[in-house]
């Protein structure tokens, strides 16, 4: 018999211990919360300080020329591709699929004189021809060319910084109209590549 009570308080001790380790690793989980309310917390009242110091630097000229582009940018009109109907590549994987599986034959309005980049098209759903693809082409050069004399140029497209992608975006949407009539400017990117 006393091997028996034995074997029940062995029993009962374990699972008080089970039901002891089971709070304790609520109560580790509980802490981490706190823990990170707590470092939430701290980084809402550094932003806030930050925010209430009257710190005046001088105005970088590549801010300012990236909010005047910005500016100018807001006062052309949306495009939104319910707007338009027939072939216009919204999305890059529309026209990589097609491109693709058509083993380089496209749907897209092709005129005599169109340039080689199939996807920039017009609002008309034309390709852009030769000629304006070569003026697309001297303005990125020119852009990058005053990134560069800023020191925002990137050696390779792959590692432009995203103030100066911002720039590039803006800029060759306020030139070219093409480059409105895509999703998230792929037509941009895939163009400066």
């Amino acid at each position: 018999m006393h091997a028996n009570s034995s074997e029940n308080e062995v029993s009962t001790l374990k699972n008080e211990n089970r039901a002891l380790e089971q709070k304790i690793i609520k109560l580790e989980q509980q802490v981490v919360s706190l823990e990170g309310k707590l470092e939430i917390s701290r980084y809402k009242q550094l932003l806030e300080r930050i925010g209430s110091l009257s710190i005046t630097t001088p105005a970088d000229p590549f801010t300012e020329m990236l909010k005047m582009v910005r500016e100018a940018n807001g006062q052309i009109p949306v495009y939104r591709e319910d707007d338009y109907d027939g072939v216009y590549y919204w999305f890059k994987s529309d026209w990589t699929k097609e491109y693709l599986s058509g083993h380089g034959i496209l749907t897209v309005k092709c005129p005599d004189g169109a340039g080689s980049a199939s996807y920039i098209v017009d609002e008309d759903g034309f390709v852009a021809s030769e000629a304006i693809q070569q003026k697309m082409c001297e303005t990125l050069h020119t852009l990058w060319f005053t990134l560069l004399g800023f020191g925002h140029a990137p050696t390779s497209w792959t590692k432009i910084d995203i103030l100066a992608l911002k720039f590039v975006w803006l800029s060759m949407q306020k030139t070219f109209v093409h480059f409105r009539l895509c999703n998230s400017d792929w037509k941009t990117d895939q163009f400066a590549i």
